[in-house]
């Protein structure tokens, strides 16, 4: 080990612990950005390698962020079980590795993830086991952006105040609450997630389009169903 600038160790040791990869990989990426391996770094000694010390802050990293995606999804984790929701969500961080300040942010396109690396079938199989943890995932990632948004609660009614001229003449302009999330839905999800939410036995839900608003109410997720879109 030799003497280095503080800052650029600070930088080399972010790098092992915050790039995608194995171990070996990302101390090659930080020999590459900052012309310093793992010896020039850590000092050497006969409790441990340089490699499994190093390892110790890579994984505790890469532990942060999977509780994060656990605790995001539960529904969808209860559903795939944790050894097939881990193996998913590994993937996820390796091509969606952390970049926002938030990690809230962090598991955003973890629905559409799921959707792109579900197997698909094109001989008539029936695919709704497949199907079912990204369309899970898209409701949770709804209530949590629901339960995050400000309320309705100090806002004025304006309902009162509409007028027919503005409904007619396309003058009048409805927003969209944050606290309220429409979607587009596969399967009807409400009674699937509230078992999964409860550790409750279920049946799964047969195929059908529809649409769903999802709100919180005392505390609570709401997903009501809407109307059969055809």
């Amino acid at each position: 080990m030799i003497k280095q600038d503080t800052a650029l160790l600070q930088h080399w040791l972010r790098t092992v612990i915050m790039s995608p990869g194995q171990l070996d990989h990302k101390m090659a990426v930080a020999a590459r950005l900052h012309q310093l391996d793992e010896y020039d770094v850590v000092m050497d000694n006969d409790i441990a390698p340089v490699q499994t010390r190093l390892n110790v802050y890579s994984q505790g990293y890469i532990a942060r962020l999977l509780d994060c995606l656990y605790a995001d999804y539960p529904a969808c984790k209860k559903f795939m079980g944790d050894e097939v929701f881990n193996s998913f969500a590994r993937a996820y961080l390796m091509y969606h590795p952390s970049t926002s300040f938030t990690l809230y942010d962090l598991g955003k396109a973890f629905p559409d993830f799921l959707d792109k690396t579900k197997p698909k079938f094109d001989d008539g199989t029936d695919t709704a086991y497949f199907d079912i943890p990204a369309e899970l995932a898209r409701l949770e990632r709804a209530k949590q952006h629901a339960m995050r948004a400000p309320g309705t609660e100090d806002e004025h009614s304006g309902a009162s105040d509409i007028q027919t001229f503005g409904m007619l003449f396309g003058t009048l302009k409805v927003r969209l609450p944050g606290c309220l999330q429409l979607l587009e839905m596969a399967f009807p999800m409400k009674q699937f997630f509230s078992a999964l939410h409860h550790h409750e036995e279920y049946e799964m839900p047969s195929a059908q389009k529809i649409g769903a608003r999802v709100f919180i109410q005392g505390g609570v997720m709401q997903a009501v169903s809407l109307v059969l879109l055809l």
